[in-house]
């Protein structure tokens, strides 16, 4: 089904970057796939490389067509300092990944921003896909 899902969605090469969030038991992760600049970025909070070969594993099963001809490459930082923290600095390596800047390093407190920062923003309707909708409509 999964595989179904992915073959009929607007995950095409012709996109400049393609952003697939991971949720690896109970832990987010995240993956950007950047066709103009050939690379599969993969970015684990938690930088185990248990996590970087299930993300890997995932990429092959799902999106192997997609990734065939990218190199891959793990992102090492921010690393999370805490168990809960990966939600924000997953959410932080995609913003930083469509701005096209390199993801910072951040503190324990910048970490709180983020997550009230995305749960605004999100509040908002910022993220929302449906054209219809804005900010001043929420």
């Amino acid at each position: 089904m999964k595989q179904q899902v992915i073959a009929n969605s607007p995950c095409q090469t012709t996109n400049r970057l393609v952003l697939i969030p991971m949720y690896l038991e109970s832990h987010w992760a995240g993956v950007v796939l950047d066709y103009e600049k050939r690379k599969a970025t993969m970015f684990d909070p938690a930088q185990t490389m248990t996590n970087y070969k299930e993300i890997s594993k995932i990429l092959d099963k799902y999106f192997g067509g997609y990734t065939e001809t990218l190199d891959p490459i793990h992102q090492r930082a921010p690393r999370q300092e805490d168990i809960n923290s990966c939600g924000p600095l997953t959410l932080l390596f995609f913003e930083c990944a469509v701005r096209g800047i390199l993801v910072p390093k951040v503190s324990s407190e910048q970490v709180e921003y983020l997550r009230f920062r995305y749960f605004f923003l999100s509040s908002k309707g910022v993220f929302c896909r449906n054209p219809g909708v804005t900010m001043s409509d929420s």
